[in-house]
């Protein structure tokens, strides 16, 4: 079976179907669009688990970087399912780093716990917003790692540096300090099988650019600034591909949807590949004072992300 596409991806963000029920059991339905960028939610995390804590009885709130449990409802309860949830799904979905479908649970919890709605929640707290739309569109974000990596089912907090030029010492130290599944300098179970796949093999010449292929943005030679996926790629000569790029590196606006002026889904564009300054790693082109080199996608063997990373749940 084929690969999903990215840009089909990236419209599972552009518009989410979700149908969730309230605290009283009260069907409630949307869809809604995700658009912003590099939005964190702490607080309004802290006040949906506070809500959590009060239907499940649970004490202490666990440290959610390192935490790889899941929690479930009783047979019985407004929610109407049974099925797990996952701490790592809230985390990431008011992290800027969730899945469409971990949104879609982060959603239904909200709904269940009275966090959308009206009034107060189901711990006294005022709900958030009224509309699942509109807390959507308040809370989650994404940025450019997390859809990539999302994308192929990797972490979505791998930094793009790495994804392009990691060091066997860098990941030997990343091991060591992750040993027994610990949790080290932004590096959680997720990431750390990532390194599995990383770094990525620099494209050498045009004619072997491939959809679901990763761009990486190098900045004044220096720093690695941005991470992309190229779709839907044809050749046009030796030298030139006409791809569409896929990205999520700034906001965009529900209005922008699949026209030209969406940050997110860009237009066809016929691209002349050349050597880049770095001869190692391979060919893309000039932007500015910026060098989008081309690269191999991974060989990863997992789908784009629902719940879980590299093909654990959990994590």
């Amino acid at each position: 079976m084929s690969r999903q596409s990215p840009s089909d991806y990236m419209r599972q963000y552009h518009d989410l179907s979700v149908r969730a029920f309230g605290p009283t059991g009260l069907p409630m339905t949307s869809n809604v669009h995700i658009t912003r960028y590099q939005i964190t939610a702490y607080s309004e995390r802290d006040r949906l688990i506070a809500a959590l804590k009060k239907v499940l009885k649970i004490k202490h709130t666990p440290p959610l970087h390192s935490n790889y449990d899941w929690f479930a409802f009783a047979s019985d309860d407004p929610i109407q399912t049974s099925e797990p949830f996952y701490w790592q799904s809230i985390r990431r979905s008011f992290g800027f780093k969730g899945s469409p479908s971990e949104m879609c649970d982060v959603l239904r919890l909200a709904c269940r716990l009275g966090r959308i709605g009206v009034g107060k929640d189901v711990a006294g707290q005022p709900a958030a917003t009224t509309t699942m739309a509109t807390y959507a569109k308040e809370f989650f974000s994404l940025d450019c790692n997390g859809f990539v990596g999302n994308y192929w089912g990797l972490s979505p907090e791998v930094h793009q540096s790495s994804w392009a030029v990691i060091t066997p010492s860098t990941e030997s130290l990343v091991l060591k300090k992750t040993a027994g599944g610990s949790y080290w300098n932004g590096w959680g179970m997720a990431a750390v099988k990532t390194l599995d796949y990383i770094p990525l093999t620099p494209r050498m010449a045009a004619s072997e650019a491939r959809s679901g292929d990763v761009l990486i943005v190098q900045k004044d030679g220096v720093s690695w600034s941005h991470i992309a996926l190229v779709d839907h790629v044809s050749w046009v000569d030796n030298n030139q591909v006409n791809w569409r790029v896929v990205e999520y590196g700034q906001s965009t606006s529900e209005k922008n949807f699949n026209t030209a002026a969406d940050n997110h889904i860009k237009t066809f564009r016929i691209i002349k590949l050349v050597q880049g300054p770095n001869k190692k790693l391979g060919v893309g082109y000039k932007d500015g004072n910026k060098f989008k080199y081309l690269f191999a996608a991974p060989n990863s063997p997992f789908p784009p992300a629902t719940i879980g990373r590299c093909g654990v749940e959990a994590i």
